[in-house]
């Protein structure tokens, strides 16, 4: 079923690679009912509509459709994620306000070729989230950049909310990382950085 839904979706965006990957790294599978709706298991949807966009979209688990959780380092720290990853995107969004704290978020691809998401925030380790719940923007950002041993990127079109307009940075790295980036993350913000190296291991 899930071949047969992705054969659909290839004939039908059949300029849009980034979508075929997005369901792979995000394990995402198909409704029962369409191939235009698929899902991480953790509420998380990808929906494609008939005009070729594609979003992503969270819902409210219900007793038909429960919360599935796949992937066994969903609950790992970020240090047993690190130990089992080939790249990473890190982005740090610092607040201008001191009522908004800073957060970072690291996208990491695993050697199954999984993305998982670890999450931090006041220079601490939050949770882990899925990454289908970062959104598409987010999702098309790594994998243009997924080829890349080390690049700084800089915006802030994939962190929303408070944190629109303020300063946002990112880096797409190999995994372990190298000197440059540690170096680099931690003149960016030292508090945050050398928590995140040290609770990866790095450090």
């Amino acid at each position: 079923m899930r071949n047969v839904a992705l054969t659909s979706v290839k004939a039908f965006l059949p300029n849009d690679n980034e979508v075929i990957k997005i369901i792979d790294m995000c394990d995402l599978d198909p409704s029962p009912k369409t191939w235009r709706l698929w899902t991480d298991g953790n509420g998380n949807n990808l929906i494609i509509r008939n005009d070729k966009t594609v979003f992503s979209k969270k819902t409210k688990p219900t007793t038909r459709y429960p919360i599935i959780i796949k992937d066994i380092y969903y609950k790992s720290s970020a240090k047993q994620i690190s130990n089992n990853s080939k790249w990473a995107m890190v982005s740090l969004a610092e607040s201008i306000e001191e009522s908004i704290p800073n957060i970072c978020f690291l996208w990491f691809l695993g050697i199954d070729d999984k993305l998982r998401l670890v999450c931090y925030m006041k220079d601490a380790w939050v949770e882990n989230k899925s990454p289908l719940s970062s959104g598409i923007l987010s999702l098309r950002t790594i994998i243009k950049n997924m080829e890349e041993s080390y690049k700084v990127i800089m915006g802030s079109g994939y962190i929303s909310g408070p944190y629109e307009g303020n300063i946002v940075k990112s880096w797409a790295v190999s995994w372990p990382p190298s000197k440059n980036f540690q170096l680099d993350l931690l003149l960016t913000n030292r508090t945050i950085g050398d928590k995140i190296l040290k609770d990866c291991g790095v450090l």
